[in-house]
């Protein structure tokens, strides 16, 4: 028995349920596709710091769902798309307005914009509930729903994720430079706020994408365990990154399968699970195999000389 097929007995699957549900293959795409969009991302988010912006964005983007669920009622999982995105994108715009009044508290920042956007999501959902209108797809953008995945949405992902990743590979160079050392940016003549600006645009875009998949709750643990588990490996950069997409796939796609296989499994804690197992797993060998050097990748403050 080939280690393909022995993986397949284990997990009670093969490749002959691509035939018999088609469904499994959309769902395992898009799974991927999402693992490798923030698991990417969550490099930069990391090593700037900003580990807490897929949470914040990802509660953002509840205010736009419960809203549109209360006015409008039940509708198909697409309809909350550009809800959510509207109302990541306040989020966004609040943080930017907030880091430019407290600089050296992005944190706090990021906690504020946090705490209101779930209050206000929670609210709005309340109300939901109240006007009598069923859960229907807002329950999948809580908690990722795999199954409910069409081949039109995996498409879809397919042209965001291509165009997520696009932008942020394009400004690599200077958004490094920007996100790394701000200081040595702007004497260098970077637009280092907008160069943010795009970060924070290509997340909120990033998180939205996301939330069928794995949920509103869960997204933040996509966009950090992959890249943080990557960074224990203390490899250069291209090869963090490659580490990192190559673990937040992997995480997506047993997520996916865990809940395709196993009824009741919701997909976005499976995956988190998953990306969980793989980061205490590399935790525990690099314990065991470390000799106490320092890592190569940048961390803000220092320049990024070999990012390239």
């Amino acid at each position: 028995m080939s280690a393909w097929a022995g993986a397949g007995a284990f997990l009670g699957v093969g490749w002959g349920v691509f035939r018999d549900y088609p469904f499994t293959l959309w769902s395992s795409l898009t799974a991927v596709l999402v693992g490798v969009l923030c698991a990417y991302l969550g490099v930069y988010l990391v090593l700037r710091r900003w580990s807490l912006l897929g949470d914040v964005l990802g509660h953002a983007a509840l205010p736009g769902i419960a809203a549109l669920w209360w006015g409008a009622g039940a509708l198909a999982w697409w309809w909350y798309l550009p809800a959510a995105w509207v109302s990541a994108l306040a989020a966004v715009v609040v943080l930017a307005w907030m880091s430019r009044r407290a600089k050296d508290r992005a944190d706090a920042s990021m906690a504020i914009v946090l705490a209101g956007s779930f209050g206000l999501g929670a609210v709005l959902w309340s109300r939901g509930q109240r006007a009598g209108h069923g859960p229907s797809a807002v329950q999948d953008m809580l908690f990722g729903n795999a199954a409910a995945v069409t081949e039109a949405q995996a498409w879809g992902t397919l042209g965001m994720v291509m165009v997520c990743i696009a932008a942020v590979a394009l400004c690599h160079r200077p958004l490094a430079l920007a996100l790394f050392d701000p200081s040595y940016a702007r004497v260098i003549g970077l637009p280092v706020q907008r160069l943010e600006g795009l970060l924070l645009l290509v997340v909120a875009l990033a998180v939205v994408v996301s939330l069928p998949m794995v949920g509103v709750v869960l997204v933040a643990a996509m966009l950090v365990l992959p890249a943080q588990a990557a960074l224990l490996l203390r490899w250069r950069w291209r090869a963090t990154l490659v580490a990192s997409v190559a673990l937040g796939a992997l995480a997506a796609l047993a997520g996916a399968w865990a809940s395709i296989r196993w009824a009741g499994v919701a997909t976005g804690p499976a995956m988190v699970i998953a990306a969980s197992v793989l980061f205490a797993g590399l935790w525990w060998w690099t314990g065991r195999t470390s000799r106490g050097g320092s890592s190569p990748v940048p961390v803000q403050g220092q320049e990024p000389s070999h990012v390239g």
